[in-house]
C-alpha cells in the first residue's frame, strides 16, 4: 500500500493552496507539519478525493483516484477538523449510524464491529450515554472510531488533538500508533509533538509548498550542531529577530533565555544546546517570527 502525489498543485481564485507537490507515503504513521493555512486540509481533501487537483496525480497502489470514481471511498476513514455528531443519540447509537453509511447492512456485523471498536477506543462502558455527556477528548475518540469503521486500508486525521488537554491527547496518539500496525494513517497537525513519539516519517507544507519530507532523525539533524541557548536583555530581542532565527524564548523579568540556530557568528555567552524536533521544525519554516 503506498500513497503517491505526482506534481500536485491546487487553487482557489488567485491563491495557490498547493504547488507542484509530490510526495509518497507508505504504511505506517505519517505526519503532515505545517502551519494554519500552509495547505495542510487540501492536500487531505485531495487523497480523499474531495477535491480534484488542478495539475497533477494523486496514486494509490498506483491507481489514479480521479479515474477510478469511488475507490478512495471504499478504502478510506477520515477524521475531518470539524464534524458534527448528533448530542442526543448515545455513543452506540452513533457509530451504528455510521456503519449503515459505510454500507454494512448485517446487524450482526454492525453490532460486532461497533462494540470491538469502542473496546478499543476505551468507551465500551459509555456505549449507551449520550454524545451530550461526552468530554472534547471522548468526542475525539467517537471520531477516530467512525473512522475505522469497514476496516480501512487509509485513516486520515486532520487536526485531532486540537483542544485536548495532554491525557487526552497522549490517549488519542496511543491508539493511533495500534491501529498504523496495517494501514496508512495521515496525522496532519500543527502541534509538533502529536507526530514526535509516534509518527518516524513526516513532510511539512509551507504556504503551499513541501519544504521538507523525510524521518525525524534526519530533520533534526539539520539543526544538530547549529542550535544555541543564551541570556539576553528584552530590548535586544527584536534586533537579533532581524539576525539570527529563534526558535524559542522564555521571558524572565527584563531579561530573555533565547534558542537560536545559526551557521554564522554567535551571540556573547552562548552555549551550545541539543537540538529538538520542533527547534528544526520552526527552523525550517523561518522562525518564530512566522
Amino acid at each position: 500500500m503506498k500513497i503517491e502525489l505526482q506534481n500536485v498543485s491546487k487553487s482557489f481564485s488567485k491563491n495557490k493552496a498547493l504547488a507542484n507537490v509530490s510526495l509518497e507515503i507508505d504504511k505506517g504513521i505519517f505526519g503532515l507539519l505545517g502551519r494554519n493555512g500552509a495547505g495542510k486540509t487540501t492536500m487531505m481533501r485531495l487523497i480523499s478525493n474531495i477535491l480534484r487537483p488542478d495539475e497533477g496525480k494523486v496514486l494509490v497502489d498506483g491507481k489514479d483516484i480521479n479515474a477510478h470514481e469511488g475507490y478512495m471511498q471504499s478504502i478510506l476513514g477520515y477524521l475531518p477538523q470539524n464534524y458534527g455528531l448528533y448530542p442526543y443519540l448515545t455513543a452506540y447509537e452513533t457509530l451504528d449510524y455510521f456503519t449503515r453509511l459505510k454500507g454494512i447492512t448485517s446487524s450482526e456485523d454492525r453490532r460486532s464491529q461497533i462494540n470491538q471498536i469502542l473496546k478499543r477506543v476505551g468507551l465500551i462502558d459509555k456505549k449507551n450515554v449520550k454524545i451530550s455527556k461526552f468530554s472534547g477528548g471522548m468526542k475525539q475518540r467517537i471520531g477516530i472510531a467512525q473512522a475505522v469503521l469497514g476496516n480501512p486500508k487509509v485513516i486520515i486525521v486532520d487536526e485531532p488533538t486540537a483542544g485536548l488537554d495532554p491525557e487526552e491527547r497522549m490517549y488519542f496518539k496511543n491508539i493511533l500508533a495500534e491501529l498504523a500496525e496495517d494501514k496508512i494513517i495521515i496525522l496532519s497537525t500543527h502541534i509538533v509533538s502529536d507526530v514526535e513519539d509516534i509518527g518516524s516519517r513526516l513532510a511539512i507544507i509551507n504556504e503551499g509548498k513541501l519544504i521538507f519530507s523525510g524521518s525525524t532523525n534526519t530533520l533534526i539533524d539539520r539543526v544538530s550542531g547549529l542550535t544555541y541557548e543564551t541570556v539576553i536583555p528584552q530590548n535586544d530581542v527584536e534586533k537579533y529577530r532581524k539576525e539570527y532565527c529563534i526558535v524559542s524564548t522564555i521571558h524572565t523579568g527584563n531579561e530573555v533565555k533565547m534558542k537560536y540556530v545559526t551557521t554564522h557568528n554567535l551571540i556573547a555567552n552562548s552555549k551550545k544546546v541539543t537540538a529538538s524536533l520542533i527547534d528544526s521544525y520552526i527552523y525550517s519554516i523561518g522562525g518564530l517570527e512566522r
